[in-house]
């Protein structure tokens, strides 16, 4: 997920896109590598703010893993387990 040789689609940016061609498929075009373990925190950040609460996911996604021993990781994983658990009394337990 974070790895150096990802390409991500032009459609996912719509700068990218061409509209001389609308069929066209687009062609890939080379995403930011992130390393760093500020730059993924503030990732994960992010995707949490805006709505993310998958705890089950964010458990087995191995593209995690090099954060998982990082304290901030952990803060923002009890946060997103807190929703989780939230939401499965709200609306029933759910098989992860």
């Amino acid at each position: 997920m974070f790895g150096n040789a990802k390409r991500c689609s032009s459609a996912s940016r719509p700068e990218q896109a061409s509209s001389a061609t609308p069929n066209a498929k687009p062609k890939p075009v080379p995403c930011r590598s992130v390393d760093s373990t500020p730059a993924l925190v503030e990732i994960l950040r992010q995707a949490v703010r805006r709505g993310n609460h998958n705890y089950p996911w964010f458990q087995r996604d191995k593209s995690w893993d090099k954060l998982r021993g990082d304290p901030e990781f952990q803060r923002i994983m009890s946060e997103v387990e807190g929703y989780w658990k939230h939401y499965a009394e709200l609306f029933g337990s759910v098989q992860s």
